[in-house]
């Protein structure tokens, strides 16, 4: 290698550790918000076999499945994220329930696998891109062998159960687990021995325990591998195959062991929920409600911020303050500031199939989230506008225009908000505003995304589902009677 690619790869390597530590830190302020304010964590790529952590400082192997972690950023963020999972979860509980019941160590360590990379995609859905070129790395290089396992003569279902769980990890990298892998067409040899083994029913119940680990809470998985066990003993004797992502290491201790108790008592109780698809729309909006145009007039001043300014001592008004103290100058100037801050809110209405059940209840939400949009753009400020049922729309350019497209629709999809979760991500500095019945699944809220959340609630809603995610939660029956309420929802001072 000569001096020039020397220095790429160094450059390559240094921007490699700057994405690990930037999305390490992320992470932990999502997972450990009061531990994230007191302590940073660290990434270090070392000279080991498998990733680490003592809680705070995670080390990350130099090479995986063939890949230079220092030169593949997606890689090496995916092994960070996958280790951040394990973090996440009782692992002595499970090596306990592993114990008491006789189960192969693989078993164990698949259900944590399948488990954690769910949740961590489902608390920060950027990263599950890179999780994903980890699966990617180990099914180039894993996926033959354990062909070779399940094309075995003779093989019993004992013997081929490791290959048959770790093909369903990696054969399809976009996913943690793939329950019905070998239906794709270039598993056509594998499938014909497996439908004509006398062992096809079990291997197939098999897969579908090992699936559930996907929408099982962290606290759940020590009874989940106990009643695996329960359902197949067999497993005691099944023999295990290399894993490619070996076995969790964590040690935690001092703050890390302060960051770990926060974490899970954050996380443990939250089942992983699938992303929603979201699509980008190029709408033409029509013209607002004449309602939301009136109540926006109303409610203009609670988004307007005043200019700052500086004072320094200069001809300008007296100040009698300093006049009576004895100053030789006692007169002050005001120099304001070019311009305000401006505010900048995310408005989230509720399309979904239930917010058509009762009449006017669509009209209210659209009405509602409208005159917010129209009152924060009249103050200079940023709108960003979300259609969600089961899946999330934006406009293209992710502008407001969605929020005053004509309302076409009702839609069949039910209510979802697992697209907060990406929302979040994306929109840090925002405040968010559902406008919604409130009745669907809810995310993990970090401590500063819930503080910058709050919900419309049009009835008949479940405000109180709302309140499990947003720091103000108001029941409107009338969108007039939103410039009342809108001291309840939004603070002034938090909007810019």
């Amino acid at each position: 290698m000569d001096t020039q690619d020397t220095q790429s790869a160094l450059q390559g390597g240094a921007a490699v550790e700057r994405a690990l530590n930037a999305a390490a830190n992320q992470v932990l302020a999502v997972v450990a918000p009061a531990t994230s304010r007191l302590v940073q964590a660290a990434v270090t790529v070392a000279e080991d076999d498998t990733a680490s952590t003592d809680g705070v400082h995670i080390w990350l192997p130099p090479a995986f499945e063939g890949v230079d972690v220092t030169q593949d950023a997606p890689v090496a963020i995916g092994l960070l994220a996958h280790e951040l999972g394990h973090f996440l979860q009782p692992l002595e509980e499970v090596q306990q329930a592993e114990q008491e019941t006789g189960a192969p160590h693989w078993l164990a360590n698949i259900l944590l696998d399948i488990q954690g990379e769910a949740q961590i995609a489902c608390l920060f859905p950027p990263l599950a891109a890179a999780l994903g070129a980890v699966r990617a790395a180990a099914n180039r290089n894993r996926m033959a062998e354990y062909l070779r396992e399940l094309l075995a003569p003779g093989a019993d279902f004992p013997q081929a159960a490791c290959a048959l769980a770790l093909a369903g990890r990696f054969a399809q990298p976009g996913a943690p687990f793939t329950e019905r892998w070998y239906r794709e067409a270039a598993f056509a040899d594998v499938r014909s021995v497996l439908e004509a083994a006398d062992w096809a029913g079990k291997a197939d119940e098999l897969l579908n325990w090992l699936g559930t680990a996907h929408w099982t809470a962290a606290k759940e998985l020590p009874g989940l591998l106990r009643q695996i066990m329960a359902q197949f003993p067999e497993l005691q004797a099944s023999p295990a195959l290399a894993m490619p992502l070996g076995d969790p290491k964590i040690a935690a201790r001092g703050i890390g062991q302060a960051a770990q108790v926060e974490t899970q008592a954050n996380t443990r109780e939250r089942e992983p929920m699938d992303s929603q698809e979201r699509k980008e729309l190029a709408v033409q909006p029509g013209p607002p409600e004449p309602d939301a145009v009136t109540i926006a007039r109303a409610i203009r001043l609670r988004f307007a911020v005043p200019k700052g300014g500086v004072e320094v001592v200069a001809p300008g008004r007296l100040d009698r303050r300093e006049a009576a103290r004895g100053d030789g100058i006692p007169f002050r100037l005001d120099l304001p500031c070019r311009s305000a801050p401006r505010p900048q809110v995310v408005i989230c209405l509720d399309v979904s199939e239930s917010m058509w059940y009762t009449k006017g209840k669509i009209w209210a939400a659209r009405v509602a989230a409208q005159a917010i949009a129209l009152a924060v753009r009249d103050a200079g400020g940023d709108v960003v506008g979300v259609l969600f049922d089961d899946t999330w729309l934006i406009g293209a350019g992710w502008g407001d225009a969605l929020l005053f497209a004509p309302a076409a629709w009702p839609t069949e999809g039910g209510t979802y908000f697992a697209f907060l979760s990406d929302l979040w991500r994306r929109y840090p500095h925002h405040w968010v505003v559902l406008v919604t019945d409130g009745d669907g699944y809810v995310p993990y809220a970090a401590t500063p995304d819930r503080a910058r959340t709050g919900a419309v609630v049009i009835p008949d809603g479940k405000p109180e589902k709302m309140a499990e995610i947003c720091n103000s939660v108001i029941v409107l029956k009338d969108p007039r009677d939103l410039p009342w309420a809108m001291a309840l929802l939004i603070p002034r001072a938090t909007v810019a």
